[in-house]
């Protein structure tokens, strides 16, 4: 009886707005309005009305006081999170963020893990930075450490699991100290590994930002960090919600995306996470003073301008401190130092000077990464080759600094510098054409950008080269044509050995072949670290129980067996077959049994 009341009661309220059934006193028809939002999120568009009109309703729902409904809650938000649009998800991200702080970290264990899956479904959703910042204002902050140590183990796993770029990390990296040192020891253990994680993106300049940390708290992270180091570029376990549309529309329009055939290039445009201070160079110049022994400090204008050198160095030398771990988000005030910079690296005799212009150019290329206006770089790139012909060592490597800081920061593409490319290799000094030809192979070689839409014309440039009365500018021209063959393949270059004899052609051709056959390699190393890291992942996986899975362990190493010989296999296969001769079994014996090697594959 009381069954079949229950049935009509859930029965009649199915028929009450999701608002009133959500706010139902009977603890199963709000579970149900739960199960039915999931079902009408699968069913609807991302554009349907159904997302916008339940859009307060998902943080209350996570901070049900029924731990069953509070489950099926969770769940209903991470679909709301992954199904709604981008907007709307990040304008709830930060309310959900507090309510799994503050509602589900001190319930029973699967209410627990599923607040993290939530905040996952978040990240996934393109709100990362937002559902984090409510985990830190709420959790970072508790005085439950239970609840602090939870927030923290999630924010790791969101970084683990999608990136540094999919969560806003100044704001992780800012209350890192205070959890280092927490009175709870569960809280410092999380944080360490957080910190830790950090460090795998981006580096030992997490270390850097740890400001009030103690240096035995320091020194024990480093030490952890220098004891697993980092094995190339980390990679993001799942992509974000966006990236997994990008990547599904260019993997059905196939070629169509790259009618070059060019390799990959990095398409970052700044730094995964730049932890350094912000600053106006404007703002930086006009308080700027330069002080040589005793005499009146000087402002940076009237130092670079000044009849002494050490006056000109010693402005320029204080304009790169004032930029050293500094970044700047606009351009304001570069037309002021740009043209003075140019003046120097033209018209100035000393060498001291020369390179300290050089670094200064550097220090700007690092600070502003791509949004130095492009027309102010080529100029200061111009100045620069022109200045490639000293002989000086010193103000060779300032220069050459200088190029590879603009080009590596993205401040320059090869396509808005053909013409200073092709004028310098025109030049009368060897130097100058040698020193050009190397930087253009180090820009090949970092792939910063795509060079598709030039390609003709730096393959004329550089095979005009090849003709050059000196032998070290044919040989880096011949080097700087084989990474654009290897680049775009045999199709798009072909046509352009025609113009070259028998000799650098072969040249040309065996310098691609070791190229594939060093990439090969590396494709290989890269698979077995994937297959590694996937492998580890398996035996970490846990049960609905919280145990891990030991029969993962259990599976044999395919791709160890693959890397033995026939003779090694027997060997670990005798105990299996007590007085079998080894020989029978070698590969290059056809008298082996054949039911005993099928016995033995059967086996492995």
């Amino acid at each position: 009886m009381a069954e079949q009341s229950e049935a009509d009661l859930l029965q009649n309220a199915a028929k009450l707005p999701v608002a009133e059934r959500l706010g139902h006193k009977h603890w199963k028809v709000r579970e149900a309005a739960c199960a039915r939002m999931v079902e009408r999120y699968n069913e609807v568009p991302e554009e349907d009305q159904v997302f916008a009109e339940t859009l307060a309703l998902i943080p209350k729902i996570i901070r049900d006081s029924n731990a069953a409904v509070q489950l099926a809650g969770l769940g209903t938000a991470g679909r709301y999170a992954e199904l709604a649009p981008e907007v709307l998800v990040r304008q709830i991200a930060p309310a959900c963020g507090k309510a799994i702080a503050e509602k589900t970290f001190t319930g029973r264990p699967i209410n627990r893990k599923k607040g993290v899956e939530t905040v996952l479904a978040f990240v996934y959703g393109e709100a990362g930075e937002q559902v984090v910042d409510g985990l830190i204002v709420v959790g970072f902050s508790s005085k439950n450490p239970k609840i602090t140590a939870a927030c923290v183990g999630a924010v790791k796993e969101a970084v683990e699991t999608f990136g540094v770029k999919s969560v806003g990390v100044q704001s992780i990296v800012k209350s890192l100290p205070a959890l280092l040192e927490h009175g709870n020891g569960d809280v410092r253990n999380a944080a360490k590994s957080l910190t830790l994680e950090l460090q795998r993106w981006i580096g030992d300049a997490i270390f850097g930002s740890l400001k009030g940390v103690r240096e035995v708290t320091l020194k024990e992270l480093q030490n952890l960090a220098e004891e697993n180091p980092r094995k190339g570029k980390p990679v993001a376990l799942k992509a974000t919600k966006s990236l997994e549309q990008r990547t599904a529309t260019g993997s059905t329009s196939g070629a169509a995306d790259e009618p070059d055939g060019e390799l990959d290039f990095d398409e970052d445009n700044e730094p995964a996470v730049d932890l350094r201070e912000t600053i106006v160079l404007a703002d930086q110049l006009k308080t700027l003073k330069v002080t040589i022994g005793e005499e009146k400090p000087l402002d940076w204008v009237a130092a670079v301008e000044h009849s002494k050198w050490n006056y000109r160095k010693a402005g320029l030398q204080a304009i790169c401190v004032g930029l050293e771990n500094k970044c700047m988000e606009t351009a304001d005030g570069l037309e002021s130092i740009v043209p003075k910079l140019r003046k120097i690296l033209s018209k100035d005799a000393n060498i001291h000077v020369v390179a300290g212009a050089a670094m200064v150019s550097a220090s700007l290329a690092k600070a502003l990464w791509n949004k130095f206006p492009v027309a102010a770089c080529k100029g200061l790139v111009s100045s620069l080759i022109g200045k490639l012909k000293e002989k000086n060592r010193l103000v060779i490597e300032a220069i050459a600094g200088a190029l590879d800081a603009l080009f590596e920061h993205k401040c320059v593409s090869l396509s808005d510098i053909l013409e200073e490319l092709a004028e310098a290799l025109e030049a009368k000094t060897p130097k100058s054409k040698i020193e050009t030809l190397k930087w253009l192979n180090r820009c090949l070689l970092l792939r910063r950008s795509s060079v598709a839409d030039i390609l003709k014309d730096l393959i004329l440039i550089l095979l005009k080269s090849c003709e050059d009365p000196a032998a070290e500018v044919r040989d880096l021209a011949i080097v700087n044509l084989a990474e654009l063959f290897f680049r775009f393949g045999e199709k798009k270059t072909q046509p352009y050995l025609a113009k070259l004899d028998k000799i650098r052609t072969d040249k040309i051709l065996e310098l691609v072949e070791e190229k594939k056959s060093s990439s090969q390699g590396a494709k290989v190393q890269k698979e077995d670290t994937t297959t590694d890291n996937a492998r580890k992942l398996t035996a970490e996986t846990k049960d609905t129980d919280g145990t891990a899975e030991k029969e993962s362990t259990a599976v044999p190493d395919l791709v160890s067996i693959q890397r033995i010989s026939e003779n090694e296999l027997a060997e670990k296969m005798m105990p299996l077959f007590p007085g079998l001769d080894i020989s029978q079994l070698s590969a290059k014996s056809s008298s082996a049994p054949k039911g005993t090697i099928d016995a033995i594959k059967d086996v492995s």
